[in-house]
């Protein structure tokens, strides 16, 4: 015949899974309890330093969002500052060139100047050879009297004292 089931059947079952519960319990409580000890201290820890971080973030967009707001101010700021620095050197480029083309032309002019004195006095100088030639040839060809000799060679003297200028 059958044993039929019965729950004093079970009663060594529950009394060794007690003690083998208690002896468990005795043996894990201490490493379990250091173990969630340290496993809260290193998630307290995380949330201490997520929480600088995150105040740290805060502060960086704080800080971008302020530099954002002024970048077209500070933009519009370096284009006046860029276009009044061009201005001012567009200005001492055209003085510098002005300035120049003044010397260039004073220059210029004291050199005419001078070559025009120089063209002067070369026609002169030339003026007078070819004068003293054509006296020269017409005082050969022509028989002419001591007087008249006289007369030239004094014109000569004075013409040859005259000095160019």
């Amino acid at each position: 015949m059958e044993h039929a089931p019965h729950i004093s059947d079970l009663t060594i079952f529950w009394i060794n899974f007690l003690i083998y519960i208690a002896i468990l319990y005795k043996v894990v409580k201490k490493p379990a309890l250091n173990a969630w000890q340290k496993r809260r201290e290193e998630i307290r820890k995380l949330v201490i330093n997520a929480e600088k971080q995150s105040t740290q973030a805060q502060k960086d967009l704080t800080e971008a969002q302020s530099l954002h707001s002024r970048i077209k101010e500070n933009m519009e700021d370096a284009k006046k500052a860029i276009s009044a620095e061009a201005q001012r050197e567009r200005i001492d480029i055209i003085s510098q060139a002005q300035n120049r083309a003044e010397f260039i032309i004073k220059k210029a002019h004291e050199s005419v100047g001078k070559e025009r004195l120089s063209a002067k006095r070369l026609l002169q100088k030339s003026l007078l050879e070819q004068s003293f030639s054509k006296a020269e040839q017409i005082l050969k060809s022509s028989a002419v009297k001591e007087t008249d000799l006289k007369l030239l060679e004094n014109a000569f003297k004075e013409t040859a004292s005259i000095t160019i200028h």
